[in-house]
């Protein structure tokens, strides 16, 4: 076993719960500035967050696939909330906060920064990105495609009805100058590839998914990151980047394999 790797097996796995991981990553000068501003929720601090942006998501800190994710807005004095493909009105916090109480069940729930996403078709639309260590021990963007959410929805999940879309079809949808394209598309591979850095230093994981999002004004941001992204259905989807990842993900298996039989 090398040194390099040595080092890598004595380090601990990203610890489960968005906070944590979003406090780690903020802490990060290379990252912070793509993050947006998140807090736990608390019913009295709701209006307070509301105030700074209008917009804004509630999700349980620990959940998958956009489980329990709801958008929020306020409007005048009533609470508008997006969950899944209903609306609801509420007149007060209080009430709300009743009504999410059997949603909470002893669950940390997060409030994020709202972002106004560049959208298909008026479809919140967001980019899943894959990094991974690859076989030299350098972190690489290994598979990138958009996520449409499904009409009435505000969550994009492949698990909750969003749609895979080819990147360079969501590029030509939101800008038409190819040049411009090449520079999102650069400017993403930075973004995800610096989260594999900046993640390395501490924790053992060798494969991201990074939920990227290219806001109205261009500006790229880190929804968030997650430890086992999903692979259902990219095969008949992208069959060359779903084989590239696997042959990684095989790669890093057997290591380990053979790691554990030389240390018995």
């Amino acid at each position: 076993m090398g040194d390099e790797e040595a080092i890598r097996k004595t380090k601990s796995r990203l610890p489960l719960g968005k906070y944590k991981r979003w406090k780690y990553l903020y802490a990060l000068e290379d990252v912070k500035n793509h993050l947006p501003i998140t807090r736990i929720y608390l019913p009295r601090n709701l209006y307070k967050f509301l105030r700074l942006w209008r917009i804004i998501f509630l999700k349980p800190n620990k959940s998958e696939s956009g489980e329990g994710v709801m958008k929020i807005q306020k409007e005048g004095h009533h609470l508008y909330v997006h969950y899944q493909d209903i609306q609801y009105v509420f007149e007060h916090s209080r009430e709300f906060d009743q009504w999410l109480t059997p949603m909470r069940r002893n669950r940390l729930f997060l409030m994020q920064q709202g972002i106004n996403l560049a959208r298909i078709n008026g479809n919140p639309v967001d980019i899943r990105a894959i990094i991974q260590l690859n076989k030299s021990g350098m972190w690489e963007l290994t598979g990138i495609y958009a996520r449409m959410a499904k009409a009435g929805f505000s969550i994009t999940n492949i698990e909750a009805g969003g749609q895979r879309v080819p990147i360079q079809e969501y590029l030509h949808a939101v800008e038409k100058d190819p040049h411009i394209q090449n520079i999102y598309m650069s400017k993403m591979e930075k973004v995800a590839v610096n989260v594999g850095n900046a993640l390395g230093k501490q924790f053992r994981n060798t494969v991201y998914g990074v939920d990227l999002g290219i806001d109205i004004t261009g500006k790229i941001w880190i929804i968030e990151v997650n430890t086992q992204p999903t692979l259902k259905g990219l095969a008949s989807f992208d069959a060359k980047m779903y084989l590239k990842i696997k042959e990684i993900i095989r790669y890093h298996k057997n290591k380990e394999f053979l790691s554990s039989k030389k240390s018995i």
